[in-house]
């Protein structure tokens, strides 16, 4: 690829070595303050020029500047830019994300040690019921049995079993304030 050089009529040719380094030594200012500029990064605008360059050495074959190649270099010094900031955009929305997941996470931990120390709770209340009303309390909640079958396993009234369950809920709800109880 051949090249005009600034201040200079001598036109350079870009696959060789000699001529690149010309090149980069004609523009690597420009580019560096592009980017420097946009970033005010010094580390981050220096690896910014270097993979500009980079790029153009390893598409010094194929590379057709239409025009000013000092154009083209500072143009592709604000795309690099741009770039940047878009990934750096891409990255914060994902640590966002994941950031909430975590903290959805740890939610449900809360909620875990909740639920763990309302059943430790509601165990030992029940543990206090008499020994009737506690049975008839763990088949109807914990077995999920209905009435009738627990006053047919009871040889009870199903009466007997609404009266036991009533029992059982109302001291659950005079001993569980904070919970809403049914």
């Amino acid at each position: 690829m051949l090249v005009k050089r600034k201040n200079d009529d001598r036109i350079l040719d870009l696959t060789s070595r000699r001529d690149f380094g010309l090149l980069y030594s004609d523009f690597w200012e420009k580019v560096f303050a592009v980017c420097y500029h946009s970033t005010e990064d010094l580390e981050l605008a220096k690896g910014m020029t270097q993979d500009i360059f980079k790029s153009i050495w390893e598409r010094r074959h194929s590379l057709q500047v239409k025009k000013s190649y000092e154009n083209y270099l500072v143009r592709a010094a604000k795309l690099k830019v741009a770039e940047h900031f878009r990934n750096q955009a891409i990255r914060k929305k994902y640590l966002d994300t994941v950031s909430q997941r975590l903290h959805v996470g740890a939610n449900y931990t809360d909620q875990d040690v909740s639920y763990t120390l309302l059943n430790e709770e509601l165990e030992q209340l029940v543990a206090q019921l008499p020994s009737q009303c506690r049975n008839v309390f763990q088949m109807s909640r914990n077995q999920g049995l209905t009435n009738r079958d627990i006053a047919e396993r009871l040889q009870i009234s199903q009466r007997a079993v609404e009266y036991h369950i009533s029992k059982a809920l109302h001291f659950l709800k005079k001993n569980l304030p904070e919970y809403e109880i049914s």
